[in-house]
């Protein structure tokens, strides 16, 4: 699944939120409808073990270990008051940090071997929808049972290669610096989920979610050891079970607004096979078993339209739909989202390069760049007649990343030419130009100034079969200053509090490296789609 479909998706679940709240005037509706925003942070770990065709001989495991996972996510649920209702949330996010380890076994090798490789510039990416009933519904209590869908993607790199065991063939002499990107691993679970939801209200503005489910995992995955030529987008399958269990404690700031704190677990085992009959001569499918977690904190802020409650006073439903929202004035608030752009990195040749050097090097280099985002923004309005124009800044943690590498092979020796690029922080200042619609709704366009931290990386390894013989390598981080557009819908829920979906375009230009034989160019954009929450003092 593609981020635009993710992106796709959020917009049907706003749109859906405004088209209900414009109807709050009109006749009672059985339906009602919670939205929210939901910020994840965790840990992620993976484990694939490749076994002989047979399935009895244990040949080599790759593990990604003590990744840290930042996730921005949207979730809705859509409810009738006889209790059928359609729910579900997408989420989007960067795999940071932590370690890849690769090791084999004899008889696959004579000797053990494991290696270290540095993980970072992955992504984690997924998407839920279940249907579900009210089966028990109490004055403190529900439950309710669910069947869905969920799509799962974990993708991760490694960078570098220490031998850290006793092999003399792998990794050893010289490593392999930090700046070659060695490893590529993506997963993908499509899965039938079958469940339980529930709700406890322990005190009046005090209640506990609790979301368990059993999956049922289709997968489908790639392998890329970026220093050999045999193993170059290798696909592995496999069918397996699992878990995901979401808790979350929430407290009712008024009747239709609440925030929450808990915690997420996920996990999945699957058995299949990698399929070596597709890229080696004489190859067949050899027999392998994975396991992919994710566990972690989550935080909330969730807002209900339902028009059971209008006979509720304004005040006691906290909400704005009977009376004017206080735009004017100064606004503060926080905001998380992911950035996404494909890119083709450029690396030429200069007169200076021996011509069997550029012969065995490529010209472009694709990079996915994504990753998760997430910061606090200031700003100001003023309003005259409906018009609402205005003054927002923000500044945002930023790990929207990719990476590529490519090898040649004139065998015995190798030649590999990496490319990295980071964009690490992002700070925007713009202006904001809108129309309120009844009160509450707030379209609007935004454009000016972005400013970001942005790094490129470049590294050649010549080796001779795993011994690094000769590597260069090539860092440039710079602060870039560029324009930045884009437009957004902002719902207030209170006369202090607004909810906000917002798409931003960067353009930054281009950085470039200069190295002995080549020019490395890379541009520097990005798709960045946001939720927000702000408040107004007003």
């Amino acid at each position: 699944m593609s981020f635009f479909k993710i992106v796709k998706s959020l917009f049907l679940v706003c749109l859906c939120s405004i088209g209900h709240a414009q109807n709050t005037e009109q006749a009672i509706s059985p339906w009602y409808l919670d939205t929210g925003i939901r910020y994840w942070l965790g840990k992620s770990n993976f484990e694939f073990n490749l076994y002989d065709y047979i399935g009895t001989e244990h040949l080599s495991r790759l593990t990604d270990q003590n990744v840290t996972t930042n996730t921005a996510e949207g979730f809705w649920r859509l409810g009738h008051q006889d209790g059928v209702f359609l729910k579900g949330y997408v989420g989007a996010g960067s795999n940071i940090g932590g370690e890849f380890i690769d090791e084999d076994y004899p008889p696959a090798l004579d000797v053990y071997s494991r290696t270290k490789s540095d993980q970072n510039h992955g992504r984690l990416n997924y998407l839920s929808i279940d249907l579900g009933y009210d089966l028990i519904q109490h004055e403190r209590y529900k439950i309710s049972p669910f069947i869905g869908y969920h799509y799962w993607l974990t993708h991760y790199n490694g960078f570098g290669c220490t031998q850290t065991a006793d092999n003399p063939d792998a990794c050893t002499s010289l490593a392999f610096s930090n700046a070659t990107d060695t490893l590529n691993d993506t997963a993908t679970w499509n899965s039938l989920r079958f469940g339980l939801n529930g709700e406890i209200r322990l005190l009046d503005n005090l209640n506990l979610a609790v979301d368990a489910a059993y999956i049922h995992a289709y997968l489908l995955g790639h392998d890329f050891h970026n220093l050999r030529s045999d193993i170059r987008g290798e696909f592995f399958d496999g069918v397996g079970d699992g878990a995901q269990v979401d808790l979350a404690l929430n407290w009712l700031a008024t009747p239709n607004l609440s925030m929450g704190i808990g915690a997420r677990w996920w996990n999945v085992n699957t058995e299949g096979y990698a399929h070596f009959e597709e890229s080696a001569v004489e190859g067949r499918p050899q027999r392998v078993d994975t396991t992919q977690q994710n566990y972690g904190l989550i935080v909330q802020s969730k807002y209900r339209f339902d028009d059971s409650k209008q006979h509720m006073t304004s005040t006691d439903k906290g909400d704005v739909s009977n009376r004017p929202a206080h735009w004017r004035g100064f606004f503060l608030g926080a905001n998380l989202g992911y950035g996404m752009n494909p890119n083709n990195a450029s690396i030429l040749p200069l007169q200076s390069t021996p011509e069997d050097l550029a012969f065995f090097s490529p010209r472009l280099v694709h990079l996915q760049s994504s990753g998760f985002l997430g910061g606090a923004q200031l700003g100001y309005n003023w309003t005259k007649n409906n018009v609402l124009w205005g003054i927002e800044s923000d500044i945002d943690y930023a790990a929207i990343g990719g990476t590529n590498s490519i090898t040649f092979v004139p065998y015995p020796y190798l030649l590999n030419n990496s490319v990295t690029q980071q964009l690490n922080a992002l700070a925007t200042v713009r202006g904001r130009l809108g129309k309120v619609v009844s009160n509450v709704l707030l379209p609007y366009v935004t454009a000016g100034v972005s400013f970001a931290n942005t790094q490129l990386t470049y590294a050649q390894t010549i080796a001779y079969i795993d011994h690094p013989l000769l590597e260069n390598t090539y860092d440039r981080s710079i602060l870039m200053t560029n324009w930045v557009a884009g437009a957004g819908l902002e719902y207030a829920v209170s006369n202090h509090m607004s909810y906000k979906l917002e798409y931003l375009y960067l353009d930054l230009g281009n950085q470039s490296i200069e190295t002995d034989y080549y020019a490395v160019d890379s541009a520097f954009a990005s798709n960045v789609l946001r939720l927000g929450i702000n408040y107004h003092f007003n």
